[in-house]
This record gives C-alpha cells, structure tokens and sequence, in this order.
C-alpha cells in the first residue's frame, strides 16, 4: 500500500501542469534552476528532509525525525529585558 505521494507543478506564463506519483517507502521532489536545487524527501514514518543547493555547495538543510517520535520539551522561557534578578 501506498503510504507517501509526491506532487510537483511546472508552470509558465500561459499554463500549469501537475503530475503525482506513490510510493510505499518515501516521497521525494526536486525543484531547481540552473544554480539552485531543493530536494525533499518524506520518508514513511514522517521523518525526512529537505535541502538546498546553489553552486553545488548545501545554503540551507532541515531534518526531523518520525511522526511517532516523542515531542521536545518546550525552551527555556527567558526573562523579559529589564527584569533580570527581580524575583
């Protein structure tokens, strides 16, 4: 069964098209211009990344973990500006 689908839409000035595909491990798309690439990928538990190339040398990356991972515990709230000290 098919657990993940990667869309992707070209588009110009006078029209739009639009192509899907499934897969049952992962997703992934690219999108990019003579210099620039993005690529996605999605595995199937949720986890995955994304990245981003200009030049052949990686400007942006994110990653995060599956969807059954246990959630972060919020940060540290900090005091506000001026209130330093003042309990």
């Amino acid at each position: 069964m098919a657990n993940c689908i990667a869309k992707c839409t070209g588009i110009d000035g006078t029209r739009r098209k639009d192509a899907q595909r499934l897969g049952s491990r992962a997703a992934q798309a690219e999108a990019r211009t003579w210099r620039t690439l993005a690529t996605v990928h999605v595995r199937a538990d949720g986890s995955g990344e994304v990245r981003v190339t200009q030049n052949d040398k990686v400007i942006h990356q994110f990653e995060w973990g599956p969807e059954n991972a246990p959630e972060m515990p919020p940060p540290p709230e900090h005091p506000a500006e001026g209130d330093e000290g003042n309990d």
